[in-house]
């Protein structure tokens, strides 16, 4: 889902939940330079999961972190190195399995992570961004109050209707603005408030855009949130074959 819609933190919930052992891997710093230096750091990666185990791992930013070089899908490019990097990493995935070693990675564009990947998670969740006035309300007080502000349920409520399909990463600049803007222009939270989302601008077309995208790659429509399945299911319907005529041209 987009940014800001609390994927780390749910992962690190449903980790702490879980009751079990809690690790958490930057892909990226396992990059080695030298041959054998990334599978060696793999493999000491595998040997603290296994002395963890059952454990829960999480990897941020994932579509940021392990690509295919050269002949992958990711259009940037790469090399030997992210090559060796990711085969490594499907290898742990796969080897792990059987030791009570659960997987969570997060990312706003799985268009762009290898379908050799994207096989091996046996579930894909959307987390999209709150839908109504009043769920954005609600997340925005609780970010204010995150920042030690203050902000009343009507005037939360206000500025929520003005919002709409702003990503939970969105409402979090506006009020960090909006707070240096308060404390420097001697305003108050809520004056600084509505002059910040004036002039904010945010790409809320990416934001649909990710949302589109979460839903897309969505396994199990049981996750999807109800006012969205008709939505999924009208895009798994087959779509009419088109016959053409052949003309002659003469």
């Amino acid at each position: 889902g987009p940014p800001g819609t609390g994927k780390t933190m749910i992962a690190a919930a449903l980790a702490n939940d879980s009751g079990q052992n809690c690790l958490e891997v930057d892909f990226s710093t396992l990059l080695g330079s030298l041959v054998g230096q990334t599978e060696k750091s793999i493999a000491k990666l595998k040997e603290c999961a296994m002395s963890n185990a059952p454990c829960q791992i999480i990897c941020d930013e994932i579509d940021q972190k392990i690509r295919r070089g050269e002949g992958g899908q990711d259009s940037g490019g790469g090399g030997a190195v992210e090559n060796r990097l990711f085969s490594s990493v499907l290898e742990l995935v796969e080897s792990l399995k059987d030791y009570g070693v659960t997987w969570h990675f997060m990312t706003n564009r799985p268009e762009i992570l290898d379908e050799a990947f994207m096989s091996r998670m046996t579930t894909v969740i959307p987390l999209l961004p709150a839908e109504s006035d009043e769920a954005r309300a609600d997340v925005l007080s609780r970010i204010v109050a995150r920042f030690k502000g203050t902000l009343s349920s009507e005037a939360a409520l206000t500025f929520a209707g003005r919002m709409t399909n702003w990503s939970g990463r969105d409402i979090e600049h506006v009020v960090t603005d909006a707070m240096a803007t308060a404390e420097d222009d001697d305003m108050t939270l809520e004056q600084a408030m509505d002059e910040t989302i004036t002039y904010r601008r945010v790409k809320v077309l990416d934001v649909k855009t990710m949302v589109a995208q979460a839903l897309d790659y969505c396994k199990d429509t049981r996750h999807v949130p109800a006012k969205y399945r008709d939505v999924v299911a009208q895009a798994d319907e087959p779509k009419p074959t088109q016959t053409k005529r052949m003309g002659r041209v003469t």
